[in-house]
């Protein structure tokens, strides 16, 4: 029979993203996998440079209007309708997350709606809460390393910098980079200045997924 190099292709992606999720890939593909399911006979690789190429970056595309992804070769009301729904639903389905925690800010769902799409592997994003769990800020920490592993006392000292006798969550940059251990020695060490970690999260290839608590 003959071979599809198209769909062939699709299954390496797929098998990649589920192995790996979105790391590794360069912005094109990201959008190449996104486009998958809403244009199942077209080469979304080729789609996927000409969006990068009007819109500069993933988040430009994913903030662009109906209108003006429209504009594009190759994308048309149904691609563009589903494209401008990404990052709203991301952000609905944190603060949904969040719900069961207390009072959720728009701030709060912005911040890890974007983080998931942008953030770098040697960056740590901070909800920063007071004492009742109400939102105060966000912000992001470096990701400090010792010997190619995590520094948790140097990254602890940095988030109580940040945070002082408060509540945090932390969203932590990969599961590759930070791993469940390492979150509960941060919780550790934070938890014994006054400082407490509410909630971890991993990025990982489907969302953010709650390894803690």
């Amino acid at each position: 029979p003959k071979v599809n190099a198209h769909e062939n292709h699709r299954e390496r992606m797929r098998k990649r993203f589920a192995e790996r999720g979105f790391d590794n890939y360069r912005p094109h593909e990201v959008l190449e996998q996104l486009l998958f399911e809403c244009r199942p006979r077209v080469n979304t690789n080729e789609i996927g440079h000409r969006l990068i190429d009007s819109f500069g970056s993933v988040m430009g595309v994913l903030d662009a209007s109906v209108d003006e992804l429209m504009t594009v070769d190759g994308i048309g009301i149904k691609s563009a309708e589903y494209i401008a729904s990404i990052k709203p639903n991301v952000g609905n389905v944190i603060a949904e997350q969040y719900r069961t925690m207390g009072a959720v800010t728009h701030e709060m769902a912005v911040f890890l709606s974007d983080w998931f799409f942008t953030s770098e592997e040697n960056m740590i994003g901070l909800i920063v809460c007071d004492h009742a769990g109400g939102f105060r800020e966000c912000c992001e920490i470096s990701l400090q390393l010792k010997d190619g592993s995590p520094d948790c006392e140097k990254i602890a000292s940095e988030i109580i910098g940040k945070v002082g006798e408060g509540k945090y969550i932390a969203v932590l940059p990969s599961s590759d980079a930070v791993s469940r251990s390492d979150a509960y020695r941060l919780l550790d060490i934070t938890s014994q200045l006054g400082c407490v970690m509410m909630n971890a999260y991993l990025k990982v290839a489907a969302g953010l997924t709650s390894v803690l608590f």
